[in-house]
């Protein structure tokens, strides 16, 4: 049984309001359960887990991203790629119109964080963990607060509070 999570709308407005998304979290926190919930019928899932994928993003990277011109991508564990990201960046910048086209996933790390700030800056929305005590049912009250606000897409991007 899947229960609804208060990032849904989170997400949703998101992708409404960015090229790509970034939702991060501790492994095994139920991020890829999460999109795949979400966005599955609408988005192309690539694992960056699989090393015929990752290998095919790092030693071509043009060709990999060419599946995903006509249709939105989730990519998940894109910390095993992080070269990729000046990649997707070039797209976003050339196609800045197109929200929501890469969701992309990633464990908490430091250097994924800062390669993403570094390649991503102001082109992506980001959400914290979508499991937590208040990620199921709504936002709630105390330490396990998200912290969810949504500024204007202008003034940046979409951060929600990680604990």
């Amino acid at each position: 049984m899947y229960l609804q999570r208060a990032l849904s709308n989170a997400l949703q407005r998101s992708l409404d309001a960015f090229p790509a998304v970034l939702v991060t979290g501790p492994r095994q926190s139920g991020k890829t359960t999460f999109l795949r919930h979400e966005v599955a019928e609408r988005y192309r899932y690539v694992s960056f887990d699989d090393p015929l994928e990752w290998d095919f993003a790092l030693t071509d990277p043009n060709g990999f991203l060419r599946a995903f011109e006509d249709s939105p991508a989730l990519l998940d564990e894109v910390q095993h790629v992080p070269e990729l990201l000046s990649y997707i960046k070039l797209r976003i910048d050339a196609a800045p119109d197109r929200l929501g086209r890469w969701v992309l996933t990633g464990s908490q790390q430091f250097a994924l964080m800062q390669q993403l700030g570094e390649s991503l800056a102001g082109r992506r929305g980001g959400t914290g963990r979508p499991h937590g005590r208040c990620a199921a049912g709504g936002v709630g009250r105390g330490r396990g607060r998200q912290g969810l606000h949504h500024p204007r897409p202008q003034a940046g991007p979409l951060l929600l509070a990680q604990p």
